[in-house]
């Protein structure tokens, strides 16, 4: 899929190899990092499939390379919107990435959780990315899924990000 200069980075191919394809509707892919690629990259790769695109992402924490990957995938029109869920915890552990990733994103919502899912609404799918790593720069071995599969996305992951949300306080500066 590679077209674009958003895409062209070291790890684009690797990450390919370990999906064992390119990322298309109605499908889930499983994975495992091996510690050689991070939350960033796998971002920007299911980015390159799913064409522009509205976001919701959760973390636990967020890192300086994840904050830089979202501001320029918004810049390029890939990012349509996008709101992030965090932990409560963000505000006494990375203070300054929540005040970064605030300057950047429609929306900020701070909650009780631990979960890392990413929903991807885009021009050509919808897709999702459950894992186990959260938004930063990780050297550890991590694994994912990959869902495009939409019965699932509908059925499963928006009704559960929607009761997050509800359930989170709206950050505000």
């Amino acid at each position: 899929m590679k077209k674009d200069k958003l895409f062209d980075f070291p790890k684009y191919d690797l990450i390919k190899e370990r999906i064992s394809n390119e990322i298309t509707a109605g499908k889930h892919y499983h994975f495992f990092s091996r510690g050689e690629f991070s939350f960033h990259e796998i971002f920007l790769y299911i980015l390159s499939f799913t064409g522009a695109a509205r976001i919701i992402n959760t973390s636990y924490s967020l890192s300086d390379i994840t904050i830089r990957t979202f501001s320029l995938a918004i810049q390029e029109l890939y990012i349509k919107s996008m709101d992030l869920l965090l932990s409560k915890d963000i505000k006494r552990n990375k203070i300054e990435m929540l005040l970064f990733a605030d300057n950047l994103v429609n929306k900020v919502y701070l909650s009780k959780l631990h979960m890392k899912i990413t929903l991807f609404e885009g021009k050509n799918f919808t897709a999702v990315l459950n894992t186990s790593a959260n938004s930063t720069l990780n050297p550890t071995s991590e694994s994912g899924v990959i869902c495009t599969i939409p019965e699932i996305i509908e059925n499963i992951y928006k009704p559960e990000l929607k009761l997050e949300l509800k359930k989170a306080s709206l950050w505000t500066t």
